[in-house]
């Protein structure tokens, strides 16, 4: 039986190039990317548009206030002394603030201000080498006479979810905030065909912590990163093979049952010791398309 290369029905691994059309352009209170990718076959195009888009909406990672402890016990719909703002305003206005860098787990910060004062976000005092990216956001307004404290706590995380801190991290008179440290506000992308290929026009608009680029390149390694598990079975798998090649003199046959576990329970057996090295090295990509599968088709 001659057995087919499945390594030469295989795709070739083609070029692809990231082409920057417009990076780092400030649109309001975004930035602003574009860029050309390919070139594809017309089969592959939209299927990683789509995983790219979705990787660049759920999987970049941003940094964000977490949990916040005022001077005074409260609650987020109570007042504070000489402080315009209420506590639920103060909470928001910080939801607002966008920063530039990661802390990995739970940082602290504080702020302190003495009155008559306007508090903005570049009256944070935040922890190396994280800085504030809109240092003109405004937090509250205290009033003369009268002191502004507070502490926060800060994290870097993906999405948008409640933070469940341990009791040890978390104090009594201290208030949750539900943060969103997505740093991607939008991906756009259309497909382009060129010369019977295709390339993917991509829009990135972010909230500034990030670039476009650089969030699309942290998108790309974290696809990889998620493929990367299946390389050491395909390793394996070639050293077993390799394996058998060098010690094929020691061994004496290697059987493969036709249609699968079918084959087996037949005694329908195909000898695979009378194939070649290069033959049997297909079989690591499409072994059923050779031996033949029991599944119904």
């Amino acid at each position: 039986m001659a057995l087919y290369n499945a390594v030469n029905l295989t795709s070739q691994i083609p070029t692809f190039s990231i082409q920057k059309q417009k990076d780092g352009i400030q649109i309001g209170d975004s930035t602003y990317g574009c860029f050309r990718i390919g070139p594809f076959k017309s089969t592959k195009s939209l299927t990683f548009a789509n995983l790219l888009r979705r990787t660049l909406l759920h999987e970049i990672p941003g940094t964000g206030i977490t949990q916040v402890t005022f001077q005074l016990p409260t609650h987020e719909f109570s007042t504070l002394p000489g402080v315009q703002e209420s506590v639920i305003d103060i909470l928001l206005n910080l939801k607002q603030i966008v920063f530039q860098g990661y802390c990995g787990s739970y940082t602290r910060g504080t702020l302190c201000k003495q009155g008559p004062a306007t508090i903005t976000a570049n009256d944070l005092q935040l922890p190396y080498p994280l800085i504030v990216n809109s240092p003109n956001q405004s937090i509250a307004h205290v009033s003369s006479g009268f002191e502004f404290k507070m502490d926060f706590i800060l994290k870097t995380a993906k999405g948008s979810s409640l933070p469940l801190l341990k009791k040890s991290v978390a104090a009594s008179s201290s208030l949750l905030v539900q943060n969103d440290f997505n740093p991607i506000k939008k991906v756009n992308y259309t497909i382009c065909e060129e010369r019977l290929k295709e390339w993917i026009e991509l829009e990135i608009w972010t909230n500034g912590s990030i670039q476009p680029y650089l969030a699309l390149q942290t998108a790309v390694q974290n696809i990889l990163c998620e493929f990367d598990s299946l390389y050491p079975k395909t390793l394996h798998l070639h050293s077993r093979i390799l394996e058998y090649g060098e010690y094929k003199s020691k061994i004496d046959k290697v059987y493969a049952g036709k249609n699968g576990i079918l084959g087996a329970l037949r005694e329908d057996l195909i000898d695979t010791s009378k194939e070649s090295i290069s033959a049997i090295k297909g079989l690591i990509e499409t072994p059923g398309g050779v031996f033949g599968s029991c599944r119904f088709k």
